[in-house]
């Protein structure tokens, strides 16, 4: 997982990852209050009509493409043979394809034919994708060569139609086997899903390269995408083994999600939302799901699951309301939401995406710079990112706060955080990190959330060893946070420091120290003994958060001790702050550091200064 360009060798010796929590039935909230869900065009009914919105008719959209220019969704209909147009007024109209519905009425006849638009014919596309200046590329499944649609003519792109094969070479000599996904990169470069085959690339010179990626992939990979900022270039591919990720600018597989792992989410579209997160459509699960590659994923829209009450269907409305059947090839709207070919409704759809810094347990690395925004940079570890998503999450509940009342508090620009989360990492790696990464002049505020974990030396087991708090390791932690706090100095960069205590070391009802006390496994509880929890160590490590609080109040920088905070909620009548399946934070537990947090900010006012 990247979290920073100049993160050193000697940090990255530290484990950055937590284990992948199946949470797929929990909907994400959409990336503005009031989204809906909404159809775009279809009404449904199996047909070749045009016209406006609710008056055309598809027989199998299964994927489309958006042209940035004029506004346009082009639709790839495959039963019909097919590709649509649906113009920003809503107009529909048959770009190229033709051919008469079988008796069925539910398809047309496959067939080849390249020349005038209006008489071209496919034999079931399955993708497509949109060129500056509006030339189509076209992926001719059953045709097994790609297509092109150019000034009203279909011509063959690459490949030879009609024969089958996995030679490489030039357009003209290289052959396809079954070409299902397209995606398009800045440097001209067409990118195929060739099924039974792998990825093939053809540069914008014409040559036809096959890519190396892991065997048991070959013959699954059925949709692509591509994630271009800056200097990344992010590959993405999906099929009925999973996910994975191509770094294009290193050439080399940057990670794998096997389906197992998502739970045989079987995905088909895919829409990258930043460098590690996508959306995905799951024609199985009919639904949208948001997926942090390194990590956690969630529904997004529709109703579907793995549950068998939860079918398919159509309803518009809210992301949690919504129904689809089949949904499958998605791409990027006019405003930023996910468009969606809802196949078996033979609708095309609008779903209003997520914010893309993640669910909220994963970073995002260093950011670029924002001037438009007040820009923040949360630093913690899982007891504050886990098994929550960004609306809820505590960076999430300060953004949404100071924003409700930036008039008030003086704040001219919006608040926007990013997230730096570490897990099994030393307090020494990540002020290393926090000095390198952040000290660029591109964030206004770090605020760093630390608890009795961090305070565990690297070659020790910091699960079960409390930390030491010695004049030694002191020494240590200081010098590195001295030297991290001058870097952000000096960059005009404001630095908060946050502590938070383990909800095994506030009392017996918290966490898992309640349920191991009463375990008749002594040899459970031997192993959280270690902690110092119960029974063997009165006040639940009460001494450690102490002695926490003695050391960052030392340190001569904005601070917020929290301990006696939650000891005085812990005391009175209480839901939990922590889970009792984990020790993380429960959303009570969120919301309560989020408050303490927020509240500091709107009396301290670390912009009014900046």
């Amino acid at each position: 997982m990247h979290i920073g360009r100049a993160l050193s060798a000697t940090a990255l010796a530290f484990s950055l990852s937590a284990s992948v929590r199946a949470s797929a039935e929990v909907v994400m909230p959409p990336a503005s209050a009031g989204a809906t869900v909404h159809t775009i065009a279809g009404n449904g009914t199996a047909g070749n009509v045009d016209g406006v919105r609710d008056k055309a008719e598809f027989m199998f959209p299964v994927a489309v493409g958006y042209d940035p220019s004029d506004g346009a969704i082009y639709v790839v209909d495959s039963a019909a043979q097919r590709i649509r147009k649906i113009a920003s007024d809503g107009a529909v109209s048959t770009v190229a394809g033709s051919g008469p519905p079988a008796t069925s009425g539910l398809e047309v006849q496959g067939g080849f034919a390249d020349g005038p638009a209006a008489s071209a014919r496919f034999n079931y596309p399955m993708s497509i994708a949109v060129a500056p200046g509006g030339t189509l590329y076209v992926a001719d499944s059953i045709n097994r060569c790609i297509r092109k649609i150019a000034g009203g003519i279909v011509s063959t792109y690459a490949g030879t139609c009609g024969m089958q094969g996995a030679k490489d070479g030039t357009t003209a000599t290289a052959t396809f086997n079954d070409p299902r996904g397209l995606t398009l990169a800045r440097d001209g470069t067409l990118f195929v899903a060739d099924f039974g085959v792998g990825i093939r690339s053809i540069a914008a010179n014409g040559a036809v390269e096959t890519m190396k990626i892991p065997t048991q992939w070959v013959r699954q990979i059925s949709t692509l995408a591509i994630y271009e900022s800056g200097a990344v270039r992010m590959l993405y591919a999906a099929g009925n083994a999973g996910f994975l990720r191509y770094n294009l600018v290193f050439k080399r597989l940057d990670g794998v999600r096997s389906a197992s792992d998502v739970e045989r989410l079987t995905p088909f579209g895919i829409l990258p939302l930043s460098e590690q997160t996508v959306l995905v459509s799951s024609p199985r699960w009919h639904g949208i799901y948001f997926l942090h590659f390194a990590g956690t994923w969630r529904r997004v829209a529709g109703q579907g699951g793995q549950d068998p009450a939860l079918l398919g269907g159509f309803a518009d409305g809210a992301p949690a309301d919504a129904k689809f059947y089949a949904p499958m090839g998605l791409t990027a709207g006019p405003n930023g939401e996910a468009i969606v070919a809802d196949a078996g409704n033979r609708r095309i759809r609008s779903v209003p995406t997520v914010d893309p810094r993640w669910t909220a347990n994963y970073g995002s690395g260093t950011p670029p710079k924002e001037p438009d925004v007040y820009h923040a940079f949360f630093v913690s570890n899982s007891f504050a990112f886990e098994n929550v998503v960004w609306a809820d999450s505590i960076p999430g509940l300060i953004e949404k706060r100071i924003n409700a009342e930036r008039a008030k508090l003086g704040l001219s620009k919006p608040l926007k955080f990013d997230v730096g989360y570490f897990t099994a990492v030393p307090l020494a790696p990540q002020a290393q990190y926090i000095g390198e990464s952040l000290a660029d002049g591109t964030i206004d505020l770090v605020i760093w959330n630390l608890n009795p974990h961090f305070f565990h030396d690297s070659t020790g087991d910091w699960e079960v060893a409390l930390p030491q708090f010695t004049p030694e390791a002191r020494a240590g932690w200081k010098a590195a946070v001295d030297a991290a706090y001058a870097k952000l100095k000096a960059s005009n960069t404001k630095l908060i420091l946050v502590d938070e205590p383990l909800g095994q070391h506030l009392g017996p009802g918290e966490s898992f120290a309640y349920r191991d006390y009463l375990s008749y496994d002594k040899s459970v509880r031997q192993g959280y003994d270690k902690f110092g929890q119960l029974p063997r160590k009165p006040g639940y490590g009460y001494d450690t958060n102490v002695e926490m609080e003695r050391f960052l109040g030392s340190l001569g920088i904005p601070y917020i001790p929290t301990l006696e905070r939650f000891l005085e909620y812990e005391r009175g009548a209480h839901s939990p702050l922590y889970s009792n399946y984990d020790f993380h934070f429960t959303p009570a537990g969120d919301a309560f550091l989020a408050d303490i947090i927020s509240t500091y900010l709107e009396k301290t006012r670390p912009w009014n200064d900046r």
